[in-house]
């Protein structure tokens, strides 16, 4: 596992969130320079993370290297929706994304907050680290505004999925 730090996420974090997250775009996007996912794309601007950060719907955790540069990034919305889990290039395959969903999980957990389970809409390039966490896919995948995903669940313990 990486050495990082997971924190809340603070506003001032969140132009770092925003770049990070346009560095990997292409892992989401359906075309490779993100023609057709503008729209998509604003909802990932700095300001609409720093709302986020501030929305008392959102969990949002920031993962840090010892220098303090932004490793990742994770966001839950609604107790039970990984809305965002993005890794920096140079930190990913490094265990990063499993401590921040691990961190989103616990302290959803601690809250409370996960007897439904999870959801995701994952990219097409994250579905088999989704898989090996736990999640199953729920859906076809899909492509909307630019972007394709699968959807995701990971069932509560104690609970089956309906049929």
């Amino acid at each position: 596992m990486a050495p990082i730090s997971i924190c809340r996420a603070v506003v001032q974090d969140a132009p770092q969130i925003s770049a990070l997250i346009a560095g990997v775009a292409r892992y989401f996007t359906v075309h490779p320079q993100g023609l057709g996912a503008e729209a998509f794309l604003v909802g990932m601007s700095a300001d609409a993370i720093a709302s986020y950060i501030q929305d008392p719907g959102f969990v949002y955790l920031v993962a840090r290297a010892e220098d303090g540069s932004l490793a990742g990034a994770a966001a839950l919305r609604h107790d039970n929706h990984l809305f965002h889990l993005f890794v920096a290039p140079a930190w990913q395959r490094l265990g990063v994304a499993t401590q921040l969903w691990r961190a989103v999980r616990d302290l959803a957990d601690e809250q409370g907050r996960t007897s439904r389970g999870f959801t995701v809409n994952a990219s097409l390039y994250a579905v088999p680290f989704y898989e090996r966490i736990g999640f199953a896919p729920s859906g076809h995948r899909v492509e909307s505004r630019g972007i394709a995903f699968v959807p995701m669940t990971m069932m509560a313990p104690g609970l089956s999925p309906t049929l």
